[in-house]
């Protein structure tokens, strides 16, 4: 048993001559043992260790009981002993979440710590061959692709480290017996309403009868998922190179995510899942994604309409005609807005992200650069203060190039404009006319004249976000 972790590690690398590890111990039969052969090879290791527990306060005076045997298993080792105790059940209930995951969270939590505080530099859970098969099973129960598959890693974010995971569970228990060593037996593991107790207690057992190498050959196909991940996760960030464009506009403050539909289509369904997946996860999707949701997703991006979306944990997919645009929350639909300006001005729109600066400029200007008339009100036909607001059905706009009025929603359809963006558009308004449309030139009719002699340029900047919400800047 000791050569064969000493031989894991060595091969593995995820336990350095120097390394600070703390074996997290529950005191069940896997910890202890993963103490136990830690205690016997840390010399030859070259590592200084510790013991770390975390009381969930689930079993009254049984968990107490634990904590008391996990910290004289430290003292008789002569080892530093990291406690502490944390009421699971009731943050359970103040989150709402399922008490099995609120206990690996916070276990994780108190042990991740336990390395950011620079006490330790690893942390080693006792994690066997049995878990992994457990964990493979689960996973394929619920669905899960090759992702999934790959299971318990041996070693994660390079302070997490997993040596037994070679180790079946009962040759442990067998070792532990002849060395004479004792451990705690937890009593929710007979518990056969959680789903890791019903898959080790009778489904494992009846489906080594048909395979009794069943847990091997799980094991084995979690070691080939975790290469065909490490294969996948470079190709992904190559692909996303390619497709993948950060995309921060003044008028989309909440994109984060945009995706080149031209070129995701043309890669092969797996590589559109893969990339998918690494996109969500880039622009900060917080829970898990399921197959179905990838499916869908990639459905929209292949088949799906402008406009057409689907909600995620903290994020939503919007179909933007060839693009696949990653934002922030739910829709919301702008309220109506409205502010007057002076000229010169400005005036900032909560609603855009964005600013109007309203300069005015001599026709001498018009002499450096080229066009600038197209950008230029006329001062003298306008009628100040102007008003800034968004456009609103049944606003027409004189078209710039001298094809009459038309309707703005038109202009704005002509020009791929998003239909969450429409609702919010800005547009300057003087009198009854619509006479500046962001994207276009000045309305015809109001431009600077030959005869004058002061234009109005209209620029639009984004705005930090804490000015915002004041409208006259």
């Amino acid at each position: 048993m000791i050569e064969q972790v000493y031989q894991c590690l060595k091969r593995t690398g995820m336990i350095q001559p120097g390394d600070a590890v703390a074996a997290a111990v529950s005191g069940g039969a896997d910890s202890v043992a993963l103490l136990e052969v830690l205690a016997r090879l840390r010399e030859r290791l070259g590592i200084a260790l510790a013991v770390a527990h975390l009381d969930h306060r689930l079993r009254g005076a049984e968990s107490e009981g634990d904590a008391r045997f996990v910290e004289q298993l430290a003292a008789r080792h002569h080892l530093p002993f990291f406690h502490q105790a944390q009421d699971v059940a009731a943050e359970a209930r103040r989150q709402g979440a399922n008490l099995e995951a609120t206990a690996r969270a916070l276990r994780y939590s108190f042990l991740r710590e336990l390395v950011q505080s620079g006490r330790v530099g690893k942390v080693a859970t006792g994690h066997t061959a049995d878990d992994q098969a457990e964990t493979v099973l689960a996973r394929m129960v619920r669905g899960a692709g090759t992702r999934g598959l790959a299971g318990i890693y041996p070693l994660v974010d390079g302070w997490l480290v997993r040596p037994l995971l070679e180790q079946r569970r009962a040759e442990l228990r067998a070792w532990l017996t002849e060395q004479g060593v004792s451990w705690r037996e937890d009593s929710s593991n007979r518990d056969l309403r959680l789903t890791r107790n019903r898959l080790r207690g009778a489904v494992l057992p009846l489906l080594e009868q048909f395979n009794p190498r069943l847990v091997e050959q799980l094991a084995a196909t979690a070691e080939i998922a975790r290469d065909e991940e490490d294969y996948w996760n470079r190709r992904v960030s190559e692909l996303l190179a390619v497709t993948g464009i950060a995309a921060r506009p003044a008028h989309a403050p909440r994109t984060i995510l945009k995706l080149d539909l031209a070129r995701f289509v043309q890669l092969h369904r797996a590589e559109q899942r893969r990339l998918l997946r690494a996109a969500l996860a880039q622009a900060g999707c917080t829970g898990a994604i399921d197959i179905a949701q990838v499916e869908s997703l990639r459905r929209l991006a292949t088949s799906g309409t402008s406009g057409q979306s689907l909600l995620f944990s903290g994020l939503r997919a919007v179909r933007v005609f060839n693009s696949l645009e990653l934002r922030r929350g739910r829709a919301d639909r702008p309220e109506d807005y409205e502010f007057q300006v002076g000229v010169p001005g400005a005036c900032a729109i909560p609603a855009t992200g964005t600013r109007l600066l309203f300069d005015l400029v001599g026709r001498d200007a018009c002499q450096t650069r080229y066009n600038i008339q197209e950008e230029l009100l006329d001062f003298g036909r306008v009628r100040t203060p102007l008003v800034v607001r968004n456009w609103r059905a049944g606003d027409v706009f004189e078209s710039p190039t001298g094809q009459g009025v038309k309707k703005i929603k038109t202009l704005l359809l002509r020009r791929r404009v998003p239909a969450e963006e429409r609702s919010g558009w800005p547009v300057v308004v003087s009198g009854r006319d619509v006479v500046w449309v962001r994207g276009f030139p000045v309305a015809r009719s109001f431009r600077l004249r030959a005869s004058s002699q002061t234009g109005i340029l209209i620029r639009e900047e984004a705005v930090a976000e804490e000015q915002n919400g004041n409208p006259a800047n």
